[in-house]
């Protein structure tokens, strides 16, 4: 049996993630662009950031915590928005990595700020107290379900950078981007 508490913090936790789900939708739906294609885009294009060479798509589904497959699938739909595109690697052409194109830079740009502002209006609220006692919680629960994540410290530390950096740029390109 759960108790009131459990089942109130459980309700919290459903009104949350469909309140950003809305925003996202609300973002996706003007850029022609999912919110899967928005995140895949986003890693690649940090990785790529660090390591100043196209991101492989075995890379890209290893930080995405998804199968080839189905990073090859949202990948080829990006593909064909004209968002990134497919390179074979010279020294092993059975290495495929992706270039992100002005396109692709563009919808980055245009959805990566409205999340972010939504992010500073969440947690303005909390105290920097608040918010480790949360991160505490939340990697708890993650554990609890067994989440295979490697989105670890450092990675998001440098996503958030990253991310921070290009909301403030306007017109430079991405690193390894092709038009």
């Amino acid at each position: 049996m759960i108790s009131v508490e459990e089942h109130f913090l459980w309700h919290n936790l459903h009104r949350i993630v469909h309140a950003i789900a809305r925003h996202e939708e609300t973002i996706f739906s003007t850029t022609d662009i999912t919110h899967q294609q928005h995140s895949v885009l986003l890693t690649a294009a940090f990785l790529t950031e660090t390591s100043k060479t196209p991101v492989k798509i075995t890379d890209l589904a290893s930080r995405q915590n998804r199968s080839l497959v189905s990073i090859s699938l949202i990948i080829g739909r990006m593909e064909s928005k004209g968002l990134v595109k497919k390179v074979r690697d010279p020294d092993d052409r059975r290495i495929i990595k992706i270039t992100i194109t002005k396109k692709g830079e563009e919808l980055l740009r245009i959805s990566s700020n409205p999340t972010t502002e939504l992010v500073q209006k969440l947690f303005s609220s909390l105290s920097d107290k608040e918010i480790k006692q949360a991160i505490v919680i939340t990697d708890k629960l993650i554990a609890r379900l067994d989440l295979n994540s490697k989105f670890d410290k450092s990675y998001l530390e440098g996503m958030l950078d990253f991310i921070n950096k290009m909301n403030q740029k306007a017109d430079p390109p991405l690193p390894g981007s092709k038009a």
